[in-house]
């Protein structure tokens, strides 16, 4: 469970840790896939009931469907334009729509650009009321020919239990099917023709007294050989129990030794996390124990907001720090993300980084504006300051 966003963390991360981490390469073996394709905390468990997200963009939009409480009101629709815009000019214009009917519930997603006469996609969601069925229609209106579309079955206790996906284009067309199984307590025990990477197998699931995940099996889809399995460890911290610490480690079968892929943190009651460190980066290019660990901690408020967030390695702690500011929402007005800075004859000192300002409704609370700007500093004028070089403007309408 992750409150960062993974993407912008390493585009900070990227930038400020560029002349402190070399481009040494470990050789890939037969078993790098599984550490490569790792699964992260909120990724051990199957998707939710209704699992959009592979329909939608995990990126701005995503943020607001969850930022955005479908209990506050049943908004029907919302229109979000996003503009980028650099010293060099204005490009990446683009408007996404969003649709719900009356129960809250996600119908219509479509992606467009001003310029275009047609949608770049469009998703459709329908349910079938009385038969237990919702299906997820996505197309690319240019191309008629050229579709995916996924139903999903669910059984008496509202659970999924099967789903079935589809690809047409003019090039190939496939059909997949999976299944969930759930023990009594409608916990998921089996889950069919799922993709590891490039394979495809099955997970089964395994929970300790208190409910909780302890292990998850991948077996291959042919034989049914266990090919790795992943195991949480629970650990409580302190005397009272106020503090768990949760390692999640991996072992590939074969392989004498398990390898810890991340380790978190959390107040119990709460769950509210307060560090979080990533031994596995699946996203660079090594294999196996990364040399870079990723490290997060996080600071909170009175009323249990985040104030502070620290981003950094083992190695280089707090390399990036993230303040949070707010005003009379619980939404944060502002985030400003500064960057350590290290030099010989002064004291360590933050760097203004980048800027994440929302303006909200003061009749609703939604949020109305968002405005990312990202600085870079200028070496060459020897100033303390960073040059503004992108700002990506996101307007929200609400009907």
């Amino acid at each position: 469970m992750r409150s960062v966003n993974r993407s912008l963390l390493k585009f900070h991360m990227a930038c400020a840790l560029f002349m402190l981490i070399g481009s040494g390469v470990h050789a890939q073996s037969d078993t790098s896939i599984f550490f490569k394709y790792a699964a992260t905390f909120d990724q051990m468990l199957p998707s939710p009931v209704y699992p959009f997200n592979k329909f939608l963009p995990d990126s701005a939009s995503m943020d607001i469907l969850n930022a955005e409480p479908k209990s506050n009101s049943l908004h029907k629709t919302i229109e979000l334009k996003t503009e980028s815009k650099t010293t060099e000019g204005v490009f990446g214009i683009e408007d996404q729509n969003f649709s719900w009917d009356a129960e809250g519930r996600l119908i219509n997603y479509a992606v467009h650009r001003p310029k275009d006469t047609v949608a770049l996609t469009k998703t459709a969601i329908r349910y079938i009321s009385g038969s237990n069925v919702a299906l997820v229609l996505r197309v690319d209106p240019r191309n008629s020919w050229k579709y995916d579309s996924i139903m999903f079955r669910y059984n008496r206790s509202g659970w999924l239990g099967s789903w079935r996906y589809s690809s047409k284009s003019p090039d190939s067309a496939f059909v997949v099917n999976g299944t969930r199984m759930y023990d009594g307590k409608g916990r998921v025990i089996v889950a069919t023709n799922v993709n590891y990477g490039t394979l495809k197998g099955s997970y089964t699931y395994e929970y300790d007294a208190n409910g909780q995940l302890i292990r998850r099996n991948f077996l291959a889809g042919s034989s049914g050989v266990i090919l790795c399995t992943d195991t949480l460890e629970y650990k409580y911290l302190t005397d009272s129990r106020s503090i768990l610490q949760v390692s999640h480690k991996l072992k590939v079968t074969g392989m004498a030794n398990w390898v810890e892929l991340e380790r978190k943190t959390i107040y119990p009651y709460s769950g509210k996390i307060i560090s979080y460190t990533d031994y596995n980066d699946a996203d660079s290019n090594y294999f196996y124990r990364n040399y870079v660990t990723y490290t997060v901690r996080y600071e909170y408020d009175t009323a249990g907001r985040i104030s502070n967030e620290y981003f950094g390695t083992t190695a280089s702690p707090d390399v990036i720090h993230a303040r949070y500011y707010y005003g009379k929402y619980h939404q944060p007005d502002s985030i400003v993300y500064e960057e350590l800075i290290e030099e010989k004859k002064k004291p360590k000192y933050y760097r203004t980084y980048s800027r994440d300002v929302r303006e909200y409704d003061e009749k609703t609370g939604r949020i109305s504006v968002r405005s990312i700007t990202t600085y870079l500093f200028d070496e060459q004028k020897k100033k303390d300051d960073f040059l503004p070089v992108e700002t990506v403007l996101i307007t929200y309408q609400w009907k």
